[in-house]
């Protein structure tokens, strides 16, 4: 016996569904599905915990290992041989378990301690209350990532003389300490210092004649030093001469020294004649005039240049 087919809602007979009625049913029904895995993933999502920080340290373990072998389960003894382990020194972020003694980094865990000694520190300038902290210390950092360029640009001028031992004058510290810097400059770079009563050969002068060139042993390296600070006075003084808080005449020591290619320079910086007898006629903090002081001390090639430029 045929059964009569079953009638739709508006009377006509309903056939069988068709296959775009069925794709496009499957389709929908999808379409559903991943909509509600989607929200259920924000939703997951949003309510765990935000992600902590740690840095992986061996300071205290003190291992000759570079990395941390994650684990595939929170147990020691199930380590995660395929996976590369965290390095020391890297910071990993992740979730504590409730007991605080594993963290968990994605599928994997981590131990807080190893043999009894933490390998897991909590990462402090991650933290919200030190964010301000963190902040100023980058903009620190920028500012002396500056300071060590600007130091770098600072060059030392060529030499005008034998910087060989023994070819210097010597001057003893007067002040508790001074710098000696890789240029005459106080921006320049500091290459060591020494105290009070330290000896030191210097050689030629600077361009503004408040610096004078020396040789640093420890390590060997060339410098420069201050004689007079603006704010704190002498600086550096001829060994065996009198102590002068004035700062020193540089054609006066350059005649002491018996330095014919200091003085030449000294010279050569004024414009004519008359500025170059000025030069030579200059008197000293004890009063005497370079021509006096170099036949003093017996320089006779002294003598004869302050001759020339018109010295009585």
């Amino acid at each position: 016996i045929a059964r009569a087919a079953p009638l739709a809602p508006d009377g006509i007979p309903a056939g069988p569904p068709s296959t775009m009625s069925r794709f496009s049913a499957w389709a929908e029904c999808k379409a559903s599905k991943e909509v509600f895995e989607q929200l259920g993933k924000e939703e997951e999502s949003s309510s765990l915990p935000e992600l902590v920080p740690y840095l992986i340290d061996k300071g205290e373990l003190q291992s000759q290992s570079s990395c941390l072998r994650f684990r595939l389960t929170p147990r020691p003894e199930d380590k995660d041989c395929r996976r590369k382990g965290a390095a020391f020194g890297s910071v990993v972020r992740g979730h504590p378990t409730p007991d605080g003694e594993w963290l968990k980094v994605g599928d994997r865990y981590l131990p807080m301690r190893v043999g009894g000694s933490a390998v897991l520190l909590r990462v402090w300038w991650d933290r919200p209350e030190f964010a301000a902290l963190k902040n100023e210390a980058e903009e620190e950092e920028d500012l002396f990532k500056e300071e060590v360029e600007r130091w770098r640009s600072v060059q030392s001028p060529a030499t005008s003389r034998s910087l060989a031992a023994g070819a210097g004058a010597q001057w003893e510290v007067a002040a508790d300490r001074v710098f000696v810097r890789a240029a005459p400059s106080l921006q320049a770079r500091i290459s060591g210092t020494r105290g009070r009563g330290q000896v030191l050969e210097v050689f030629d002068w600077d361009s503004t004649r408040c610096w004078r060139r020396t040789i640093c042993t420890h390590p060997l390296t060339e410098g420069w030093v201050l004689l007079d600070h603006p704010d704190l006075g002498a600086l550096l003084r001829p060994k065996d001469y009198p102590f002068s808080v004035r700062p020193l005449e540089p054609m006066c020591m350059a005649a002491r020294e018996g330095s014919v290619e200091d003085m030449r320079g000294f010279l050569a910086s004024e414009a004519d004649a008359g500025g170059r007898q000025c030069a030579a006629e200059v008197c000293g903090v004890d009063g005497k005039e370079p021509l006096c002081v170099a036949a003093v001390h017996g320089h006779v090639d002294c003598c004869l240049l302050l001759l020339e430029v018109g010295a009585r």
